[in-house]
């Protein structure tokens, strides 16, 4: 089977300029949880992608063209 996790983009009007400060004074973290969760699915024989649509700087748009793509 086929299986597509993704970290979708965050974006919040009213905190913006504070999620934007935190990502360039810390950085972006990979999404463990999905990392995890890949790594079982894929032992179980599954073929799996993590979209982070955030770290990819992706618009909704685009990360639903890259669901696409993987089809």
């Amino acid at each position: 089977m086929k299986i597509c996790l993704i970290f979708t983009p965050h974006n919040h009007k009213k905190f913006m300029e504070n999620i934007e400060i935190v990502s360039e004074e810390f950085g972006t973290f990979p999404p463990l949880g999905l990392m995890y969760t890949t790594s079982i699915l894929e032992k179980a024989g599954h073929e799996v992608i993590i979209i982070d649509a955030n770290a990819l700087k992706l618009s909704k748009k685009e990360t639903v063209k890259m669901i696409k793509k993987f089809n």
